[in-house]
């Protein structure tokens, strides 16, 4: 029996980049977390952009970067720009390597999310006029790429659920 795929579900991956967002922002001692806790946006915005970069366009990460300084309390622009960076790393990287197995995709993100953890405090370093120690950027990129694979496959499920037919542009 064919299944009718739902045009609503093209918008699912930018309702789940703004649900983890919202997650991060949340003050974590409140869900018994600790400080750091590790970057689901970034894992959104690579596993997509690696996959269906149309469903991440450059306005969509520019607000969504906007959404997150001003939730954290960061310097505004600085999110923007580390996600529209990290875009162009990763559609730059399949065009160089392609779509490789899962744990070369793994690889390229654990990569990648370290400079961006390492642009982040270094903008906020420049920013605060002094350096803020990597302590918890180590943290969350540890955190961060050991929970990469969780997502990766709940990614996939809805990725294979998305209609291929009519890509739509968010």
């Amino acid at each position: 029996m064919l299944t009718r795929r739902k045009p609503w579900m093209m918008f699912l991956p930018a309702v789940l980049a703004v649900l983890f967002l919202l997650l991060h922002a949340i003050p974590q001692r409140q869900l018994l977390f600790s400080d750091v806790v590790p970057s689901f946006t970034c894992m959104t915005i690579y596993y997509w952009c690696l996959f269906r970069p149309s469903l991440m366009p450059y306005w969509f990460l520019f607000l969504l970067g906007l959404l997150q300084d001003i939730l954290l309390g960061l310097p505004l622009g600085a999110s923007p720009l580390v996600f529209i960076l990290f875009r162009i790393s990763v559609i730059s990287l399949q065009r160089l390597f392609g779509k490789e197995t899962f744990w070369g995709i793994w690889v390229w993100f654990s990569i990648l999310t370290a400079f961006a953890s390492l642009g982040v405090f270094s903008i906020m370093g420049l920013i605060q006029h002094e350096w803020i120690p990597l302590n918890s950027a180590v943290i969350q990129w540890v955190l961060t790429v050991a929970c990469y694979p969780l997502v990766h496959g709940l990614f996939t499920r809805i990725y294979k659920r998305l209609p291929k037919d009519r890509p739509v542009s968010l």
